[in-house]
């Protein structure tokens, strides 16, 4: 049985692109942080981002006790609105987040801080390094 996942997606022009642009790696873009991001990577980027270093992540990170949690790793979350949702939908559950975009990633940490049942020590974000 074959996944339509698993077939090669034909590779077509659509009429009016002599030459269309494909996605090879993700990027830093650029964009305007909010004196509200810039205030939650501030305050709470200390304790819930992780610089990229390349070395494997300590599970203990999110604490002893959660150390054999599952890990849901979000790859590309934007502003983290549906991160911050799931995270909160599922507290038994680490969450590591990586976003190159420093105004998403302050954005989540907005809407992380100000959550009413705050679970703070499951979710953890890396900004950075973006992957080829």
């Amino acid at each position: 049985m074959t996944c339509e996942l698993d077939a090669p997606a034909p590779h077509h022009t659509p009429d009016g692109v002599p030459f269309p642009k494909a996605i090879k790696t993700f990027v830093k873009r650029a964009g305007r942080t909010t004196t509200g991001q810039a205030k939650a990577f501030e305050t709470l980027g200390p304790l819930y981002v992780l610089p990229y270093s390349g070395a494997p992540l300590d599970r203990k990170l999110w604490g002893a006790d959660r150390v054999n949690a599952e890990l849901i790793l979000e790859i590309g979350f934007g502003m983290g609105d549906a991160t911050a949702k799931i995270a909160a939908l599922m507290p038994e559950k680490n969450f590591l987040g990586c976003e190159v975009h420093e105004p998403g990633v302050g954005a989540l940490l907005k809407t992380h801080g100000r959550a009413k049942h705050q679970q703070h020590s499951h979710l953890a974000t890396r900004c950075g390094g973006g992957a080829r």
